[in-house]
């Protein structure tokens, strides 16, 4: 994902050799900063309502577990949502019925980024490694960034 350029699989269901799946989306986000990114990860998870701006018809709830750390000023905004929990409550299809999920939010690479290729990075990786390994690649573009996010399940 470091590279230059999309590879073939960034918008869609794809089945993956070990027989599981991977859900990938690519999102402009013309005018958002990294720094904006991370901040909002640090803020959402205080009220349910930060969470329904992401999403209304399909974020129904979150808390964070961590309220301390994600307001604690002497960290920097990664460091308030890395190795955090957050109760959520979300459909995870359009006309599904919500269900609960708790997610844990880590350092990059706990989920297998290699930590030279982070020293370099000029965006920001939010990512969950259960129930399934959840990853929010956000890379500036020349208008501000793209999301690439990547859901591996099975």
């Amino acid at each position: 994902m470091f590279d230059d350029g999309y590879t073939s699989c960034e918008f869609g269901l794809f089945g993956c050799p070990d027989g599981g799946w991977m859900f990938a989306n690519l999102t402009d986000m013309p005018g958002v900063t990294p720094e904006m990114f991370d901040w909002w990860f640090a803020w959402h998870g205080l009220d349910t309502m930060r969470y329904a701006i992401w999403d209304k018809d399909d974020h129904y709830y979150c808390q964070s577990q961590s309220v301390e750390k994600n307001m604690d000023t002497s960290l920097s905004m990664k460091e308030r949502y890395w190795d955090t929990y957050h109760d959520i409550k979300e459909a995870i299809a359009d006309g599904q019925d919500p269900v609960p999920v708790k997610l844990h939010f880590v350092h990059p690479t706990e989920v297998g980024f290699d930590a030279e290729k982070l020293k370099e990075f000029k965006g920001t990786i939010v990512c969950t490694p259960a129930p399934a390994i959840m990853i929010h690649f956000m890379r500036p573009t020349a208008t501000g960034c793209e999301l690439r996010t990547r859901f591996y399940m099975g």
